[in-house]
């Protein structure tokens, strides 16, 4: 019970002329053993501000989640984003070889090279067929 007289003893500021209001200016001094040993805990400030505190822990600690998750999900996104960039570049490198490959030039090449000779490249210009449709 000495230790807790000697940790919160009491001065007062004479600085002030020596003389105290009607409060006065008292201190109480707090040592590393008063917070290390967690006597402050059991103070009158304390014990009345536990539903407060335990509400500001729990907001600190839904933020950092909240910050957590928040950060996975833009990984997520970029991620998606990139995916669907290489997607589409994947998709204009394939139209791009299948508009090659289809035409007529290298069908022709192609059908060659395999040795079917039934299609060949017309020789002279289309001309258009007249039908007659009174009969």
């Amino acid at each position: 019970m000495s230790d807790n007289k000697d940790i919160r003893e009491k001065t007062t500021d004479k600085a002030a002329g020596g003389k105290a209001g009607k409060r006065g200016s008292v201190r109480n001094k707090v040592s590393v053993s008063y917070v290390l040993f967690g006597e402050f805990l059991s103070s009158g400030v304390i014990r009345r501000n536990v539903g407060f505190i335990v509400l500001v822990v729990c907001s600190i600690l839904l933020l950092i989640g909240n910050g957590y998750a928040s950060q996975n999900e833009e990984k997520e996104a970029t991620r998606l984003r990139e995916e669907v960039e290489d997607a589409k570049y994947r998709a204009l490198t394939l139209s791009s070889e299948l508009m090659d490959r289809t035409r007529q030039s290298h069908i022709e090449e192609h059908l060659r090279q395999i040795g079917d000779s039934a299609l060949k490249s017309p020789t002279s210009s289309p001309y258009i067929l007249t039908v007659d449709t009174a009969e």
